[in-house]
């Protein structure tokens, strides 16, 4: 699973489709229920309770459309400023924006935190590193062969993509010493482009 499991999801049933017919078709027969003689009425489009109609069927699809932002808005896929850190701190675990830290790289990590709880998993190799500094575009976790050690290869936002020394000991010392796992063995190295 990763960001693109997002793009794949279809939009939640809380998000309604908008048709101004709809609601206008639907205020006329709801009208026409109550009051039975102003059927040949709305008849006429030039006829005033037929424009009043289209007036309150047009602010209710304004209302309906804010809904729909609202409730997008709540949604990790679709979030973005202060909405988007509001998603992060309702994370589990929760997640705060890193300074000067953009939507989509936010949007990244938090989904990596719920998915990298398993200590040794390649998400969770994968957040460690983005969690020790912006300057990290993305990392990969990955074997050689047969060997259990665990190699991870950093990309930078450098223009080359290349990770300096400073940027893969920052990675490194967010791994911090642990006896229970083989982060100690762990080889960090840059990513090339």
């Amino acid at each position: 699973m990763n960001e693109a499991f997002l793009a794949g999801l279809p939009d939640p049933a809380v998000i309604e489709e908008l048709s101004f017919e709809a609601i206008l078709a639907g205020m006329k027969a709801d009208l026409i229920v109550r009051f039975p003689d102003i059927e040949p009425l709305l008849a006429l489009e030039s006829a005033v309770a037929n424009k009043l109609m289209q007036v309150a069927a047009y602010r209710e699809l304004l209302i309906r459309a804010r809904i729909n932002e609202a409730a997008r808005s709540n949604l990790l896929r679709y979030a973005t400023g202060t909405d988007l850190d509001h998603v992060g701190a309702n994370a589990s675990p929760p997640v705060a924006r890193a300074l000067d830290e953009d939507d989509e790289r936010f949007r990244l990590r938090i989904l990596l935190s719920s998915m990298a709880r398993n200590t040794g998993s390649v998400y969770r190799y994968r957040l460690i590193a983005l969690n020790a500094s912006t300057e990290v575009r993305d990392a990969i976790a990955y074997r050689e062969g047969r060997d259990p050690k665990v190699r991870v290869a950093v990309l930078s936002t450098a223009a080359s993509g290349v990770s300096g020394a400073p940027l893969l000991s920052a990675v490194a010392r967010g791994v911090g010493p642990c006896p229970r796992t083989e982060w100690s063995t762990g080889r960090w190295r840059s990513a090339r482009r």
